[in-house]
């Protein structure tokens, strides 16, 4: 969260973070959650996802974001003390900036993009019997 007096002309007070998860927009995106301490709910009501992360355990969401934007959700979970205070913002912005932004800053952010494609051709070797 981004301390008040830090706060830029259009940010919202509490809702604003440091690190915003950037996502691309038209594009079927896995979400995978996971907590260290208690039970935590990364939630996005616009977006419409709702995802429980538990200590211990990885739990996934498919979402599809239709439109460029930003998004703000919080924990909703009582999860303990300045539960109110744990703010998410996502940005969903275009695939080819988003592959500008993988490639350019790769070192910055931590993701994993599985990209389906189609079934690997057989190699010379490689024989069918």
């Amino acid at each position: 969260m981004v301390p008040e007096r830090q706060l830029e002309i259009g940010e919202y007070r509490l809702l604003e973070v440091d690190h915003r998860a950037v996502l691309p927009y038209n594009v079927e995106t896995m979400v995978i959650t996971n907590s260290a301490d208690v039970l935590h709910a990364w939630t996005l009501p616009a977006i419409g996802v709702k995802l429980d992360a538990v200590p211990g355990r990885l739990n996934r969401a498919r979402l599809l974001i239709q439109k460029p934007g930003i998004y703000y959700g919080q924990c909703s979970e009582i999860c303990g003390a300045n539960h109110s205070f744990m703010p998410i913002v996502v940005e969903a912005i275009g695939i080819s900036d988003f592959i500008d932004l993988v490639i350019d800053s790769p070192a910055s952010i931590s993701l994993y993009v599985y990209l389906p494609s189609k079934r690997p051709e057989a190699q010379a070797g490689d024989r069918k019997g």
